[in-house]
């Protein structure tokens, strides 16, 4: 993209292109200088968003302070002055501690994944999960949901499976959310054999786990399967064979 400079008029800001031409209108009561194709502006309310190098509002201007992204993240305060990070696409990441590293190889593998690259996102997701904090589960969802738009479905539930049980062996729980994307292929077929005993398991789990939307898949399965209620834990019946 070509050049942005900062600029002001009248008291407001704007941007113009190298040789001196507006580009973005002296519209904003404050703004920052680009970088990695956004710039913090701030509205007369004195609150701030992000716009594009073409004067579009890519992020709402919602927050009581913005920084410049950088490896593509930025942080932000919100109006109750509570510090955190977020994507370019407004994503929240929930890390109370910044660690560069760590949020730089969460990026890296919602690029990867969106890019199909399944083996490189997969091994990226494990390294992070060597570091495991509990606060980067969200982000990590968030490069499996962007997988889900390029990969086959074969993959995506190895690469679901992979996330699964690494989770369960760091915790004894696993992943809540997981669970309910499992639940969902094997009761609809995706990538596997249709299976409901294994679909009412997941949402089972998940709801377990107080996943709302797994209760929701499991309470929709037992509608169409009465007789599965009976074998709810989560309900607080005893389990019993499948025969």
């Amino acid at each position: 993209m070509e050049k942005r400079i900062l600029i002001e008029q009248n008291g407001k800001y704007g941007f113009t292109d190298e040789y001196g031409a507006i580009i973005i209108p002296c519209i904003w009561k404050d703004a920052n200088n680009f970088a990695e194709g956004l710039a913090a502006v701030q509205n007369d309310d004195e609150e701030w968003g992000y716009i594009d190098e073409s004067g579009n509002l890519i992020i709402p201007c919602q927050y009581g302070s913005a920084g410049y992204f950088n490896e593509g993240i930025a942080n932000v305060i919100n109006k109750d002055y509570f510090s955190y990070y977020i994507d370019k696409e407004n994503n929240y990441i929930a890390l109370t501690v910044y660690n560069k590293e760590r949020i730089a190889a969460i990026y890296r593998s919602i690029t990867l994944a969106k890019e199909a690259k399944f083996e490189e996102a997969l091994n990226c997701i494990r390294d992070i999960a060597y570091n495991y904090h509990p606060e980067d589960i969200s982000p990590l969802e968030r490069a499996l949901y962007y997988a889900q738009e390029s990969l086959n479905y074969t993959e995506l539930v190895k690469l679901l499976k992979s996330y699964y049980f690494y989770f369960k062996s760091l915790d004894g729980q696993g992943s809540s959310w997981a669970c309910v994307q499992l639940g969902l292929f094997y009761e609809k077929g995706l990538g596997v054999e249709p299976n409901i005993k294994d679909a009412f398991e997941y949402y089972n789990e998940a709801a377990i786990l107080g996943d709302e939307e797994g209760k929701k898949y499991l309470d929709k399965l037992i509608e169409k399967y009465p007789d599965l209620k009976d074998k709810s834990s989560y309900y607080n019946f005893e389990d019993e064979d499948w025969g």
